[in-house]
């Protein structure tokens, strides 16, 4: 596994947080694909600790996350999702994604990762930008057949 540091290194932090949250028979959130990532991942994880508080905040977090989004593409299932500072997250994977065409944004430095653990497909991307650098908006020049575009 790619070598991770800094404000980078907290991406594996919620994955492994949302991995605990999926193997508990009362889990708040079913999360197959950050446990297959857990699985094949070499880093050691324990360093973040079974922190009960962070590990149910992040499970809440990605519940109502997902609720909203699912929402949003029930309503409107031709459309473009675009996941701000990415990570490893797995939504695109717990949700029914329609038509729906999804971008995951993050740094250039964790692309390497997400191809290798998760991979883009025609309907799910990884755009390699800072969130703070808005030259990644021209993507959306490139799909005009999408009327409207969740953040």
């Amino acid at each position: 596994m790619e070598k991770l540091s800094g404000i980078s290194e907290t991406l594996l932090i919620t994955l492994y947080f949302r991995y605990l949250e999926s193997k508990r028979a009362d889990a708040i959130i079913d999360d197959a694909k950050s446990l297959e990532i857990i699985e094949r991942i070499d880093a050691d994880l324990s360093k973040f600790g079974n922190d009960k508080i962070s590990q149910l905040s992040v499970a809440i977090r990605s519940k109502v996350f997902d609720e909203q989004t699912q929402i949003f593409l029930n309503k409107n299932p031709d459309s473009i999702v675009v996941n701000l500072a990415a990570g490893l997250c797995t939504r695109f994977f717990r949700l029914n994604q329609n038509n729906v065409k999804w971008y995951d944004l993050d740094l250039e430095e964790i692309k390497p990762l997400w191809m290798q653990l998760i991979g883009e497909t025609e309907q799910h991307k990884f755009i390699n930008h800072s969130v703070l650098d808005t030259s990644w908006t021209v993507f959306s020049k490139r799909t005009k057949t999408k009327k409207y575009c969740l953040f």
